[in-house]
């Protein structure tokens, strides 16, 4: 229990303890006359034994120039958001313009956003898209862009695939690779959402106490919370982090990706 306990204050996310830091609390619980208490070398192998069971969520990347950075894993963490009920139930998945005024995030509306219209209580779903019309060559897109209703749609694009006789043609040449869309393929069958990100990157200057040197740090939070839940603890999450300053943005947007 003491192993376990002193393992779970070192590894608190919101406070972040030094060797140097570490090895003088437990040299003064020593003092203190407490019992049972568990060594540096000791935490360090639970640690590495914790990290093997589980995987370590944070990737090593060495860029091309040799410096090195770190990468923890956006996916996965919006995964996790969506996995957690509290979470996943105070998400909005489309932005909502409220005419004049936005919910709470600033939003470009390139394919899904909703909005009351006639003052309705109900937000409604609309998409911005493209008008295809079916010519002698095949469908032709329009590249102008409109919105129109979402529930105005009957059919799929496997829906009107599966009738020969209609896409016997097919689209155009121009976009004739671009459909389906390839997250159809990647999704099986399941909805796709665009989750938005709010990314910002700060440096972090180097502590006299030299419990961390000066680094520079990428986080992201998740758009798709509303804003008090999203400033909560811990809503944060630390995306890149490098010591070396001349890593560059470009390693660090393709480690990303």
């Amino acid at each position: 229990m003491a192993e376990f306990m002193t393992h779970l204050l070192f590894s608190s996310p919101r406070l972040r303890f030094s060797e140097s830091q570490k090895r003088s609390i437990l040299s003064w619980a020593t003092a203190l006359g407490a019992d049972g208490l568990p060594s540096l070398h000791s935490l360090c192998k639970t640690r590495e034994w914790i990290k093997a069971l589980f995987g370590d969520p944070t990737e090593k990347v060495t860029a091309s120039s040799g410096n090195i950075f770190y990468l923890n894993s956006i996916s996965k963490a919006i995964a996790m958001d969506y996995a957690n009920p509290l979470m996943h139930f105070s998400m909005q998945d489309y932005a909502e313009d409220g005419q004049g005024q936005m919910s709470q995030d600033y939003f470009i509306p390139k394919k899904f956003f909703q909005v009351k219209l006639g003052g309705a209580s109900e937000a409604e779903v609309l998409a911005l898209g493209h008008s295809i019309s079916k010519t002698e060559v095949g469908y032709s897109v329009d590249p102008e862009l409109f919105i129109v209703p979402v529930s105005t749609f009957a059919r799929t694009y496997k829906d009107i695939k599966a009738n020969g006789s209609e896409f016997s043609k097919g689209f155009t040449a121009a976009h004739a690779g671009l459909m389906p869309n390839p997250l159809r393929e990647k999704s099986g069958g399941r909805m796709v959402l665009m989750v938005p990100l709010i990314v910002f990157m700060d440096d972090v200057s180097g502590n006299i106490s030299k419990q961390w040197n000066k680094h520079h740090v990428v986080y992201m939070s998740n758009a798709s919370m509303p804003r008090d839940a999203r400033e909560g603890v811990l809503r944060a999450l630390c995306v890149v982090l490098s010591t070396c300053c001349s890593v560059g943005i470009d390693p660090w947007g393709k480690g990303i990706h």
